[in-house]
């Protein structure tokens, strides 16, 4: 979204940490892996250069539960950039890093006390943002441990109608003319009804692929 009014950068699925093929570099790390944190680190100095009035990432930063102490290093790194910059970034959980049982905690709980960084991963969430004086809410739904949970989360979330803008961040499987999975165990599919409900802009996680399945309803 951009013109005079708000910009923001909007991106999902950065999944650091994922590592494929067996090629390892001089050092021993797996080129791929190499490869996620270059484009992500890419994607930062992008931000960074364009100064959007905040971010939006929509899930799976990491690509597991238990990411490694390199993985964590980099998002840590990359989001302390953006800290400094005092642009605020939400970021929610994707599937990938959800843990199944509470009491494995949450990896997103190392961000908790970065300014302008806005981990959600206990539930729904509201942030309310000020640019230009103009107030943006910004509706985040993790992908959460029950499904009953997420639909419920996705049901209750209606634009606020004391806002300039209204801006829902979700990660799953969106059920249109097709549904857009990654053919993954704990995917939820959401039909597309319970995202079209007078939202500015709906910010997608969890399908590989840029696709506008409507003018404002987007995978990144």
């Amino acid at each position: 979204m951009g013109g005079n009014e708000i910009r923001f950068i909007h991106l999902a699925d950065t999944h650091l940490g994922y590592s494929a093929y067996r090629k390892i570099d001089s050092d021993g790390i797996n080129l791929r892996e190499k490869d996620i944190y270059k484009a992500f680190i890419a994607a930062i100095d992008y931000i960074l250069e364009k100064k959007p009035d905040f971010v939006i990432h929509a899930g799976d930063l990491f690509d597991s539960v238990r990411p490694t102490n390199r993985a964590i290093t980099i998002a840590l790194e990359q989001l302390l950039r953006l800290s400094k910059a005092r642009i605020p970034t939400i970021i929610i959980a994707g599937n990938h890093e959800t843990p199944k049982l509470k009491e494995t905690g949450h990896i997103f709980r190392l961000f908790d006390h970065l300014d302008y960084i806005y981990p959600v991963y206990r539930g729904a969430e509201k942030i309310d943002l000020e640019v230009d004086g103009k107030k943006i809410s910004i509706h985040a739904i993790p992908h959460c441990r029950e499904k009953e949970d997420f639909s419920e989360s996705l049901k209750s979330a209606v634009p606020d109608s004391s806002s300039d803008y209204n801006i829902l961040v979700t990660h799953g499987a969106i059920q249109a003319i097709q549904v857009f999975k990654m053919n993954e165990f704990n995917e939820y599919i959401i039909p597309i009804s319970l995202i079209s409900k007078g939202f500015d802009y709906v910010a997608l996680g969890h399908y590989h692929g840029f696709t506008r399945i409507k003018n404002n309803i987007v995978y990144s």
